[in-house]
């Protein structure tokens, strides 16, 4: 996925409120440990008004502005283990949801990034998601370079699924789905993907 995906979803039924779409890459190496990166961040996302009660077979298209932290395509290093990456729909936002002045540089500032603390700064918590997905890339594309920290261990996040261990073969395989389901078909750098189905929030 070199550009910004499409979205839809069947668990939210928006009647005019907005969300908050989040992608991270939960496995960069930072100070010879692993944290998050944030790949893309875009407030006032809403429902395509052609769906007025999404369902599984019939999701509803979200419409994103433009994004107050641009897309990152995922681009792990190469030879590391796979990166996890993580979409997550916070919806519906608060009438009066804003964004902390103090992270007016987080274009500039993306790793590391705690989505914890950020929620909470916002006034927002894990039962605010209704949607999120993840698949792991692995870059195979070349000779690695230098060193890396050890792997993620795995563990709950935001207390809705496990996100899966890391993988050491292999491109891009699936990871854990909670109303978020992944399709797409394209090229990160010299990495050839094919994305998997997932059960309710598609990227396409």
């Amino acid at each position: 996925m070199e550009n910004a995906p499409n979205l839809s979803t069947p668990s939210w039924s928006s009647s005019g409120g907005s969300g908050l779409l989040i992608m991270l890459d939960l496995d960069t190496p930072y100070d010879n440990t692993r944290v998050s990166s944030l790949h893309w961040l875009v407030t006032d996302v809403t429902l395509a008004n052609n769906v007025v009660s999404p369902t599984a077979q019939n999701p509803g298209q979200l419409n994103k502005p433009s994004s107050r932290v641009s897309y990152q395509m995922p681009e792990p290093p190469i030879g590391d283990v796979a990166h996890t990456y993580a979409f997550y729909l916070f919806a519906p936002t608060p009438a009066s949801f804003t964004i902390p002045s103090s992270y007016s540089k987080l274009a500039d500032s993306r790793t590391p990034f705690n989505l914890t603390r950020f929620l909470a700064d916002c006034g927002l918590d894990q039962q605010s998601v209704v949607a999120r997905n993840d698949f792991r890339v692995r870059n195979l594309a070349g000779t690695p370079t230098g060193s890396f920290p050890p792997p993620r261990a795995s563990k709950t996040v935001l207390a809705l699924s496990s996100a899966a261990a890391p993988s050491q073969t292999g491109a891009v395989s699936q990871g854990v789905s909670t109303n978020l389901g992944v399709v797409g078909q394209g090229i990160l750098g010299s990495m050839a993907a094919v994305l998997t189905v997932f059960s309710a929030f598609i990227i396409v």
